[in-house]
């Protein structure tokens, strides 16, 4: 998935474009299919309330995509997940 494709999803969920949209910053190869995978499974997560499960994470991470998650991986998916809705919850609040 592309840069471009990323930030349309996450416009999509959220109403709004993310800041960042305009960096050059680009991922190591190394880490492009957790950022595929958390783009994808963020409609998913985004509007589910509480603590999300790692052993569902990676059912879910298994059943799309076919892969066995490592720990490290779901560590950081759950990271950036709750990342994304820290950043959500303060917009969600002002409405």
């Amino acid at each position: 998935m592309s840069r471009r494709a990323a930030f349309a999803q996450v416009a999509k969920v959220t109403g709004k474009a993310p800041a960042s949209a305009e960096t050059s910053a680009r991922l190591p190869g190394c880490l492009r299919h957790l950022w595929d995978w958390f783009v994808a499974l963020l409609p998913v997560y985004a509007v589910e309330e509480g603590a999300v499960r790692p052993a569902e994470l990676a059912a879910d991470i298994k059943a799309r995509f076919g892969m066995r998650a490592t720990g490290f991986e779901i560590g950081l998916l759950l990271d950036l997940l709750e990342l994304w809705r820290t950043q959500v919850r303060p917009e969600q609040e002002k409405d």
